[in-house]
């Protein structure tokens, strides 16, 4: 809804990529600033727990996965359940 217009669009994947290309970095540098400022490498990180809508988007994933490696994305963690029982309790520990 926009000014009382109810308003849809179909776009496909490829459109979608296409048009967010230049947002790649935001997905990515999070992490790097975070082990930077952590003084950790990414072979000392075991495992990312995404969090958020936006992570279930392929690109958003594989962007991550290029990054971190496709082994230590955790798909499997429910990570609202992670944060709330204290997974996540402290400022860079994934």
């Amino acid at each position: 809804m926009h000014e009382d217009i109810d308003f849809r669009a179909k776009i496909s994947r490829a459109t979608f990529e296409e048009v967010t290309s230049d947002l790649v970095d935001r997905v990515t540098r999070p992490i790097q600033v975070a082990l930077k400022d952590a003084n950790m490498t990414l072979d000392q990180l075991e495992s990312v727990i995404l969090h958020g809508g936006s992570v279930r988007v392929p690109f958003v994933q594989k962007a991550l996965e290029d990054v971190v490696g496709v082994g230590k994305i955790a798909k499997t963690v429910n990570a609202d359940e992670a944060a709330v029982m204290g997974s996540i309790s402290t400022k860079y520990k994934c």
